[in-house]
């Protein structure tokens, strides 16, 4: 497939380009107007390209506040990444076109090791007492990876040896680092969001849309084989649960299955 792609791209969805490449795409980040392109990606806001008939995939560098006068024509999609972000868009803002296109995780640099090392908590953008009352729970038994201060050889380490992962994370429309855990095989225990507004510190999404609950999740992509779903005011109850069926989760096979470049590239070229 030929593909123009411009705009900004995280670090792990510049990786993802990479990855599908390896899957036969080519990409141009030089627009050339001699060329028909199969597929036009703006990753970073509206941008409609004159000539071009193919599918026009807006993001996932930028949301959808402030599109509403913005009419999608039958060829514009905004790239949601995951269904729930699909649903809450189209909650929000019933008139935009929505796709699901998620990035390529990298299986063959996340792979499981021998589980022998320590379990590991992750932490992002929640309120800092639930890390602390996890932490005094189970005590210093743990390995904490706290975004924002680890790095990314020191975090693979961690968790492609970690026989399970504690996740008490924000919502994530795809969730790199959730989904690299689950490529090294490594169960997760997920104290899930209900709401945007969950995410600590984060004031848009208090102001925003007040009376509306905003419904969201920290795992983007997930399935009862990959480990279990909790919440704040039942972590230490469905631990147990978790624990008993701790050997018979296979995370990495889902990962494979639905977010292996193979994987992704297949819904990309379903668009």
């Amino acid at each position: 497939m030929k593909i123009f792609i411009e705009g900004y791209a995280h670090h792990k969805n510049e990786a993802g380009i990479g990855l599908l490449r390896s899957q036969g795409f080519d990409f141009d980040r030089t627009y050339n107007s001699d060329v028909k392109y199969d597929q036009i990606h703006i990753l970073d806001k509206i941008k409609k390209i004159e000539g071009q008939d193919c599918n026009h995939v807006y993001g996932p560098h930028f949301y959808h506040l402030g599109m509403e006068h913005y009419d999608f024509s039958e060829n514009e999609y905004m790239n949601c990444l995951s269904e729930w972000n699909k649903d809450l868009t189209h909650m929000i803002r019933p008139e935009i076109r929505c796709t699901t296109l998620p990035f390529p995780v990298d299986v063959d640099k996340f792979l499981p090791k021998d589980k022998t090392g320590k379990p590991v908590i992750y932490f992002k953008h929640r309120n800092p007492s639930i890390l602390k009352e996890v932490v005094d729970y189970f005590g210093s038994e743990f390995i904490v990876a706290q975004y924002g201060s680890y790095n990314e050889s020191n975090y693979l380490e961690a968790i492609s040896q970690a026989p399970y992962c504690i996740w008490i994370g924000s919502h994530e429309s795809q969730g790199f680092a959730f989904q690299e855990a689950m490529s090294c095989d490594t169960p997760i225990y997920v104290i899930n969001v209900r709401s945007l507004r969950d995410e600590w510190g984060a004031t848009i999404w208090r102001n925003f849309l007040p009376g509306h609950d905003l419904p969201a999740t920290t795992a983007s992509s997930f399935s009862d084989d990959c480990g279990l779903i909790t919440y704040i005011e039942s972590w230490r109850e469905d631990f147990d649960k978790f624990m008993s069926n701790i050997k018979n989760y296979s995370p990495r096979q889902f990962v494979l299955d639905n977010l292996s470049p193979k994987a992704c590239a297949q819904k990309w070229r379903d668009l």
